[in-house]
């Protein structure tokens, strides 16, 4: 059970959390159908932080198995626990969540981050994705601290964090490697004393 001693790691025992709209859970192999027309379906890349569509060639039946186990080794060892956000009514995908960087014992913390695929943009969807993700991290394994590290200059996501509860603690410098180099990173957190 997360927040207690056990043998498996806390990200071992997630299965799903839903919201109003949405079902977020890990991917399977089931999913392959709904992550092909997500991707294919966005928009053009509409800021320097958004992916875009994918290229077909990435878009395969093997390289989804191949992300399926990346993700199954990754979440084994607790490095990450990335969670699909499937409409409830249609499954369609609409974007992802994640969970990275756990640190039990005395810190009881845990980063999150969440991207809205960009044909689902301006509905909050990103808002109910975030806030899914602090209720997990507080309810599901029983953490003190969420984290998010957000570019500086990306004021959407800034904003998300803030409409969220989160506050802004400050400046990483040098906190995120990138293949332009080291990127400074904005603190943005909330506790559990602090979330209603």
């Amino acid at each position: 059970m997360p927040g207690k001693k056990s043998n498996t790691h806390p990200f071992a025992a997630v299965v799903a959390r839903r919201t109003r709209r949405l079902v977020l859970r890990p991917y399977g192999a089931a999913d392959f159908a709904a992550w092909r027309a997500a991707w294919l379906a966005a928009l053009p890349p509409q800021n320097r932080w958004d992916t875009g569509p994918r290229r077909d060639d990435l878009l395969s039946r093997d390289a989804f198995r191949a992300i399926l186990s990346r993700q199954k080794q990754a979440r084994a060892c607790g490095r990450i626990l990335l969670l699909g956000a499937f409409d409830k009514k249609s499954g369609a995908l609409i974007g992802t969540g994640a969970y990275e960087n756990l640190v039990l014992g005395a810190y009881q913390s845990v980063h999150i981050g969440f991207e809205v695929i960009n044909n689902h943009w301006g509905l909050g969807f990103g808002s109910e994705i975030a806030r899914a993700l602090v209720r997990g991290a507080f309810d599901d394994f029983v953490l003190h601290r969420v984290e998010a590290l957000v570019s500086p200059d990306n004021r959407r996501s800034l904003r998300l964090c803030r409409t969220i509860g989160m506050r802004r603690e400050g400046l990483a410098k040098a906190r995120l490697r990138t293949p332009a180099g080291w990127r400074d990173m904005v603190v943005m957190a909330l506790t559990a004393d602090e979330w209603p």
